[in-house]
């Protein structure tokens, strides 16, 4: 008697034990996911930092032969 309700407790701990790994399994995969997604979402942060860069970098040279070009042009309009 005493064998057989020890199966049984055996037997539901087993069970017990099979439910928590599919949901370990849909953590692990949910994780995975999310996982891929920060690795996405940082790939676009970092190009978009990157392309803001060059944007801030293209501005400044703009500026600068705007400003080189309006000291020539004054430079022409007031020493002649």
């Amino acid at each position: 008697m005493e064998h057989i309700l020890a199966e049984k407790k055996i037997n539901k701990s087993k069970k017990q034990t099979k439910k928590p790994l599919k949901a370990d399994l849909k953590k692990e995969t949910n994780i995975k996911d999310l996982e891929k997604k920060v690795e996405v979402l940082q790939d676009k942060h970092i190009r978009l930092k990157a392309e803001f860069e060059n944007f801030r970098k293209r501005k400044i040279k703009k500026s600068l032969l705007y400003c080189s070009m309006m000291v020539k042009i004054l430079s022409k309009i007031f020493y002649l």
